[in-house]
C-alpha cells in the first residue's frame, strides 16, 4: 500500500514539476494553457484522495501514518513562483504532526526536513545567506517538534549531524544557542548531543576561543595567548584530507601576501603519525606555526575547539575573541580584507 501510493507520488512530482513552468509562463489566453491548468489542478486531487483513501481505508495502520506526512499543500495555479514558495513555506505543515514517535526508525522526518529547508535554497545565495535563510527553517522544523522530546532529540540530533556534515557553523551555533539541551530526556542522547551543542553555543563568532598550548613541529611548546601578533589564525588540518592539501597551500599565500605580519597562523594537524605529518609538510616551506600533538580527534586542541571537519578555521584577536569562522579559503580571504589584514 505505501509503495502503490509512493510511486504514484513519484509520478505526481514530474508532472507537476514538468507543468510548473507552463503555468507561470504559457501564455494564458491560449486553450492549451486552460488545458494545462485543469491538468496543475487535477493532478493535486488525485493524489491528495489517494492518500485520504488510504488513511480511511487502512485507518492506524504504518503505511497511513507514513502517508499522512507525505500529503503537500494544494497550490493555486493562479499563484506566481515566488507567491508559490511563500505559500509552500507559510503552509508546508498543514495537517502534518510530528507526534508518532514510531516512525523515528523510518526516515519521514528527515524527509520532511529535508523538503522543507529546500524552499529556503537559492542558487543565487552566499554561504551566509544561505545559513540565515535554513535558521528559519531549523527554527520552524524544531518549533513543530517541540512537543514530543524524543522526537525534538531524533530531529535536532539528525540536522546538527548534516549540518555539520556540510560545515554550516552558523546554523549549528543558531541550534546552540536558541535550543536549550535541557528538554533532552533520553540521558545517553541527552549527554553527546548537550555537549556537542554546549561547544557550539562556546565557539560562536563574539565568543572567546579556548587558549591552549601544543607542541610545534621542533618539539617547543607553543600557546596560543603567547603569540605575539595582533590576530591568529587557527588552523585544523590533516595529511589523509584532500581538501586540505589543497586550501593549505593557498592560504600559504594568503600569509605571505602580508606586507607587515599583522596576523600569525597556528596550523594544527589532527594526524597521529609524525611520519605523515611531516611527509604532507615536506613539499612545501610553510612560514607559519605548524603543530600537532599527534593524538588526531582526541586531542586537547581539537576537543576543546570541538573539531569534527577538516579544514576548519578560526579567526581570532589579541583577546583570542573569535571574529570569524571561515569555512573556504575565499571565506578567509574576505575575512581578512574586512579586518584590515590584508
Amino acid at each position: 500500500v505505501y509503495f502503490d501510493f509512493m510511486n504514484m507520488k513519484r509520478s505526481f512530482n514530474l508532472k507537476f514539476e514538468l507543468l510548473n513552468p507552463l503555468i507561470d509562463y504559457f501564455p494564458k489566453e491560449d486553450s492549451f494553457y486552460l488545458l494545462a491548468r485543469n491538468k496543475y489542478i487535477s493532478i493535486q486531487h488525485e493524489l491528495a484522495n489517494k492518500a485520504q483513501q488510504v488513511i480511511l481505508e487502512y485507518p492506524g495502520s504504518f503505511a497511513a501514518r507514513l502517508i499522512a506526512l507525505q500529503k503537500p499543500p494544494f497550490l493555486d495555479p493562479a499563484l506566481r513562483e515566488e507567491e508559490r514558495f511563500t505559500y509552500l513555506k507559510d503552509h508546508f505543515f498543514d495537517e502534518k504532526k510530528f507526534n508518532d514517535i514510531e516512525l523515528i526508525r523510518t526516515n519521514a522526518y528527515p524527509t520532511l526536513a529535508i523538503e522543507y529547508m529546500s524552499l529556503f535554497g537559492n542558487p543565487n545565495f552566499t554561504q551566509d545567506q544561505l545559513e540565515e535563510e535554513l535558521k528559519k527553517a531549523v527554527d520552524e522544523i524544531l518549533y513543530r517538534s517541540l512537543d514530543n522530546d524524543i522526537i525534538f532529540e531524533f530531529i535536532v540530533e539528525y540536522l546538527v549531524g548534516g549540518f555539520e556534515k556540510y560545515h554550516f557553523d552558523k546554523v549549528l551555533d543558531h541550534i546552540a544557542e536558541s535550543y536549550s539541551s535541557e528538554q533532552c530526556e533520553n540521558e545517553e542522547i541527552k549527554s553527546d548531543l548537550a555537549t556537542r551543542l554546549k561547544k557550539y553555543a562556546e565557539l560562536a563568532e563574539g565568543k572567546t576561543a579556548p587558549d591552549i598550548t601544543i607542541p610545534d613541529i621542533s618539539g617547543n611548546e607553543v600557546t596560543l595567548s603567547a603569540i605575539p601578533t595582533g590576530y591568529t589564525l587557527v588552523l585544523f588540518w590533516a595529511s589523509w584530507c584532500p581538501h586540505c592539501n589543497e586550501a593549505l597551500p593557498e592560504v600559504h599565500t594568503l600569509y605571505l601576501a602580508q606586507e607587515e605580519k599583522k596576523y600569525e597562523v597556528l596550523a594544527i594537524s589532527l594526524d597521529k603519525e609524525r611520519k605523515e605529518w611531516e611527509k604532507a609538510l615536506e613539499p612545501f616551506d610553510f612560514q607559519w606555526i605548524d603543530a600537532c600533538d599527534l593524538k588526531g580527534w582526541d586531542g586537547n586542541a581539537a576537543r576543546k575547539y570541538n573539531i569534527y571537519a577538516t579544514p576548519t578555521m578560526f579567526l581570532l584577536d589579541k583577546n583570542l575573541t573569535i571574529i570569524s569562522k571561515p569555512i573556504t579559503v575565499h571565506g578567509l580571504k574576505v575575512a581578512l580584507e574586512e579586518n584590515g589584514l590584508l
